[in-house]
């Protein structure tokens, strides 16, 4: 593994299903000298990542990685009407929210703000994702509000959760969610999903055309993700990404299936994004298939025991 300690322990911790395994500094290297490095420890090890910067991509030679972009983001229309068809996934869970008895309302003042960065969203975030942790500074969640509004989930006079939004014709930007007084138990209630659904009412109210619910891990295992394409997001290319990384093995191991078959990866497949999987019983004959249910997705490749870097040919999307 060769980047900001930080920032690049999430597919080792997944590789190894558990807490962060032990690391051993194998030393320091210039950027430039980095893919000879790697390729030296390739026959040692079952799978390498490098965490690049965008300027530095042209050191490493084309072909010979898996691009996978540090996050994807996902973008969901906003439909004209209040009501979401009951047969599909976002009429379902709009149907539960309205059973909990959740409300909501839009809220631009100032000092509510105040009330949700100390209060609501600093304790939420460090209590779910520990290590994990990213917290928006308060002067650039203040920026943004003055483009745009929190969110208040309501029971009753209860407030269960809020998030901030900012307008960016034709969108509306899903910024940062939390639970009021960091109480994951609100989770149960819906209160995050109602989020979701109340910023299709701000969106109309504004005349803007999509929601962009913004970043997420780069895999379909991931249950923000998933939780985004349930409310109709489609995945795109995150349009600020500094960083990708960039995967290689030398032939897939059973080590490497497994972990690909628990964490299938969105990587880059010239200007789209495709999803690389496996079989970790290797029983799969086709390396490649059509478009799976990820909207956004082109295709879905297969890697098979022994394979390479790129297994694949490049594929034309399914119509």
């Amino acid at each position: 593994m060769a980047g900001t300690s930080r920032w690049c322990r999430y597919l080792p911790e997944r590789f190894f299903g558990g807490p962060a395994p032990h690391r051993r500094l194998l030393g320091h290297v210039p950027v430039w000298c980095l893919p000879k490095v790697m390729e030296r420890w390739l026959p040692r090890v079952d799978l390498a990542i490098a965490r690049v910067t965008v300027l530095a991509m042209g050191h490493f030679p084309a072909g010979r990685q898996l691009h996978v972009p540090e996050w994807v983001c996902t973008v969901a229309s906003v439909p004209s009407s209040a009501r979401f068809p009951a047969a599909t996934r976002r009429g379902r869970k709009q149907r539960l929210i309205l059973k909990q008895g959740l409300s909501w309302r839009f809220s631009h003042d100032p000092s509510e703000l105040g009330t949700f960065i100390a209060r609501d969203y600093r304790p939420y975030i460090l209590q779910r994702y520990g290590q994990e942790a990213y917290l928006r500074s308060e002067r650039w969640m203040r920026q943004r509000f003055r483009r745009g509004a929190l969110i208040w989930i309501e029971r009753g006079d209860q407030p269960l959760a809020a998030a901030l939004v900012e307008q960016r014709v034709p969108s509306l930007h899903y910024l940062a969610a939390a639970c009021c007084h960091g109480d994951p138990s609100h989770l149960d209630t819906g209160a995050i999903g109602a989020t979701y659904l109340a910023s299709f009412d701000l969106s109309r109210e504004l005349g803007c055309t999509q929601v962009d619910l913004r970043n997420t891990r780069p895999s379909p295992a991931d249950g923000l993700l998933a939780q985004k394409l349930a409310w109709g997001g489609v995945i795109t290319s995150a349009d600020d990404l500094t960083h990708d990384l960039l995967l290689s093995w030398e032939r897939a191991s059973p080590s490497l299936l497994r972990f690909l078959a628990s964490t299938p990866l969105l990587f880059r497949q010239g200007d789209a994004l495709a999803c690389l999987d496996a079989d970790p019983t290797n029983a799969q004959t086709t390396k490649a298939a059509a478009s799976p249910a990820l909207p956004g997705i082109t295709h879905r490749c297969l890697l098979r025991l022994g394979d390479g870097v790129p297994p694949w040919e490049p594929q034309t999307a399914t119509p």
